[in-house]
């Protein structure tokens, strides 16, 4: 890229940059099944990457020599195929990641599209492999090039990869990424939630992890049903059954003077929790400063987007 100052973006280009990013991004998340033909172009632009970085410079500042130049290639059906196929341990480092590439990608080409910055073709490649397939690896003392193939499932929920039914990104070989809210989870966590233990839940080291499995340590129906009666809320039970079962300590509860609606403030293994109602019939909880013991102390240390600190006139 050639050094260009630029003060500000126009109107116009501010618009066009989300429009960049979006049709990339579809690039990155396409399902499309790519062709024989499909691959060996892509190999044909990748031996013609790696030809031109071994010209470019001379002696040992050379990016790749020319014995580097890839001779064939494979195409495989996940990257953790291509993991087990070249043996090498530092292959997720070491690969170019294709379609997931996308997004920074968008950014390049809008500078060279519609700010006039000068882009070196050396991004083209990149550019074309990452619309037929997921990461690819060129293993320089085989000098073959290994490519995998784009996910057959991708499912994300407000841009997050996300499923409670199965895998977020399935690939033709079965290997699979399970991911809750954007986080990678297990397939336990992901779809069998009700069987994690409390020991499980206590020694995740991820808190965002920890938070979700705790969301998703369900109640049992039959469970809910033996211990408060009636049938259970849908997927809103997780704190209630870790309070329990963690023996979690009562600080305090009182009525939420907006709600009408009993709140209860609990010390935790993770921290305060204040777990509160709504008139749909689900339960929240609201992470709370330790030094907090009340639940009107934990109301009034609220973010403004929560209630806290404004006067209540009205609930909907």
């Amino acid at each position: 890229m050639t050094n260009k100052k630029i003060e500000a973006l126009t109107p116009s280009q501010e618009a066009a940059l989300p429009v960049y990013v979006e049709k990339f991004v579809n690039y990155g998340l396409s399902t499309r099944e790519s062709t024989e033909e499909d691959f060996r172009q892509c190999f044909d632009t990748v031996v013609s990457l790696y030809r031109e970085l071994s010209e470019d410079l001379s002696g040992d500042n050379r990016d790749h020599a020319p014995n580097d130049i890839p001779t064939t290639y494979e195409v495989y059906d996940s990257p953790r195929a291509i993991w087990l196929a070249c043996k090498n341990k530092e292959f997720p480092s070491e690969s170019s990641y294709g379609a997931c590439e996308s997004g920074w990608l968008s950014h390049y080409i809008f500078m060279r599209d519609e700010v006039g910055v000068v882009i070196s073709d050396r991004l083209k490649p990149f550019y074309f492999v990452g619309q037929h397939c997921f990461w690819w690896y060129v293993d320089t003392k085989t000098k073959k090039v290994y490519f995998s193939r784009k996910p057959v499932e991708i499912h994300m929920v407000n841009k997050l990869l996300h499923n409670e039914l199965g895998p977020s990104i399935l690939f033709r070989d079965g290997f699979s990424v399970y991911s809750i809210n954007g986080f990678r989870v297990t397939r336990q966590i992901a779809m069998h939630p009700e069987t994690m233990t409390l020991d499980q839940i206590d020694r995740q080291q991820n808190k965002d992890i920890q938070s979700i499995m705790i969301e998703r340590w369900f109640y049992k129906d039959k469970d809910w049903a033996n211990k408060f009666g009636g049938d259970a809320p849908p997927q809103s039970t997780g704190w209630l059954r870790y309070i329990e079962e963690s023996n979690a300590v009562e600080l305090d509860s009182d009525v939420n003077p907006l709600t009408q609606i009993k709140e209860t403030l609990y010390k935790t293994k993770v921290g305060n929790r204040l777990i509160v109602g709504c008139p749909t019939g689900r339960m929240f909880q609201i992470g709370i400063p330790d030094d907090v013991h009340t639940c009107e102390g934990a109301r009034n240390w609220y973010p403004p987007i929560l209630g806290g600190k404004t006067n209540f006139i009205a609930r909907t």
